[in-house]
């Protein structure tokens, strides 16, 4: 079992009222939890008291994190008091500094998951929140927090309770998908996401010739290219190519494992299966 972790920010067309409606619907919060209110049944209240109190009303309203927990097959699984446990874990992140939290734990999809609001005006000073995905936070101009340390502090908390961080979760899919005949993506491919970019075309006809077992020279692998209409239009000295195919443009990092190395990987792994095969007959 693996969480994953979204940061989002809402714009200041969006109401804490209309998020708390969304997050209560139909019953689908199993438990919540709130940091820094005085009416945990009124939250959304709270929170824009807070706004109105500070004079703060405009721009963003609130942050918006999403913590889903991903059963992995053979995985221990968790249940919803767990899950929100660790939720409240990275909520005391914001509620420590001040900002109020609220979390609400969700069990209306296959995964468990906490979705954390936090108002975008600190309950004590006043200071607008500001998360980051700035590098450090000496150049993120008066920021809290860095998106990388809420990430960090994700995989801490992965760690105590026995899940998979995710970089550990991607090498494991990454290791099945390679398994199987495919090189690992670097994007869900989901139903919908694959509803249809030229992004997405050039990744699966690239999918396509990795599972070609006759593609054994980097001629046999131009020819799969030029029949999919796909070109190299720039390799780097350390190997990082960059494929276009109708005009658009993509780099292999961007697509997944197509880069020189795994070409290579390609046509020797092929060449490999054709003389096992080859021996085989010979007996």
């Amino acid at each position: 079992m693996m969480a994953v972790l979204k940061v989002r920010n809402s714009n200041g067309k969006a109401s804490l009222g209309g998020a708390k409606d969304y997050l209560e619907r139909d019953g689908r919060n199993v438990e919540c939890s709130t940091f820094n209110i005085d009416r945990p049944e009124e939250w959304a209240e709270d929170m824009q008291l807070t706004k109105e109190l500070f004079d703060k009303t405009e721009g963003r309203q609130y942050y918006w994190i999403v913590q889903s927990f991903d059963n992995e097959h053979g995985e221990q699984s968790y249940n919803a008091e767990d899950v929100h446990e660790m939720g409240k874990e990275l909520a005391e992140v914001f509620a420590k500094k001040g900002y109020q939290v609220v979390v609400e734990t969700h069990n209306d999809t296959d995964n468990l998951h906490n979705h954390l609001i936090i108002n975008s005006v600190n309950s004590e000073t006043g200071k607008k929140l500001r998360i980051s995905n700035a590098k450090s936070l000496e150049v993120s101009k008066g920021a809290d927090i860095l998106t990388k340390d809420l990430y960090r502090l994700n995989d801490e908390i992965c760690k105590k309770y026995g899940l998979r961080t995710l970089d550990q979760s991607k090498a494991i899919k990454n290791e099945r998908e390679r398994h199987a005949g495919m090189q690992p993506t670097s994007k869900k491919t989901d139903e919908n996401y694959l509803a249809k970019s030229w992004k997405d075309t050039l990744r699966q006809d690239l999918q396509d010739i990795w599972k070609d077992k006759n593609i054994k020279s980097k001629d046999d692998f131009e020819r799969a290219l030029q029949q999919k209409g796909i070109t190299i239009s720039r390799m780097t000295s350390t190997g990082n190519i960059t494929y276009e195919q109708g005009g658009n443009k993509a780099r292999a990092k961007s697509l997944g494992a197509f880069n020189r190395d795994d070409v290579s990987s390609l046509l020797e792994k092929n060449k490999s299966l054709g003389q096992t095969i080859s021996r085989g007959f010979s007996r």
